[in-house]
């Protein structure tokens, strides 16, 4: 007889190794997980979900569960709502809204030169140096100001909010 089955001891029981399953990149292409699912900062372990501002442990059946819940369907519903940056771009490029960004500009130039005491000459090589830096702008195109310009939207525009202001 040997000293272990005297003992009464059974020999030891293997561990359960439990493994984490690791992001996957082809989950970014699925049609189900697209516009939310990202790769995780804080691990290889975890995905992000962008619409729930939150780390999650991964694995296919976890992504699963958490695009069912009531919490990511509520905020994905948020997201779909809200304006894509890109449009607000696209739609200031209307004629109305550009002239009024023009001359908005303008406005600003005018009190970039008052502030900084500058000549009421240097408006019209402002002006060039803005378009030639921006050859592709449509703002930068309408913008025409010139010394009188300058000058006539310092005193009567801004010179006389300056002046109430004091």
């Amino acid at each position: 007889m040997s000293s272990d089955s005297s003992t009464g001891k059974s020999p030891p029981k293997k561990k359960n190794v439990k493994y984490e399953q690791k992001f996957v990149n082809l989950w970014l292409k699925d049609d189900r997980f697209k516009g939310w699912l990202r790769k995780s900062t804080k691990g290889e372990t975890y995905f992000f979900c962008s619409a729930c501002n939150c780390d999650r442990k991964c694995g296919i059946h976890e992504l699963l569960r958490h695009k069912d819940s009531t919490k990511h369907a509520k905020n994905s519903l948020k997201l779909q709502k809200q304006q894509k940056l890109t449009s607000m771009i696209t739609s200031a490029s209307n004629s109305q809204d550009t002239q009024i960004i023009a001359k908005t500009g303008e406005i600003k130039m005018a009190c970039f030169i008052a502030e900084h005491n500058l000549f009421f000459n240097i408006a019209s090589h402002l002006n060039k140096l803005i378009c030639a830096v921006c050859p592709d702008s449509k703002i930068a195109e309408q913008l025409s100001m010139s010394r009188t310009k300058a000058r006539a939207i310092i005193v009567n525009v801004t010179g006389q909010t300056a002046e109430e202001n004091l």
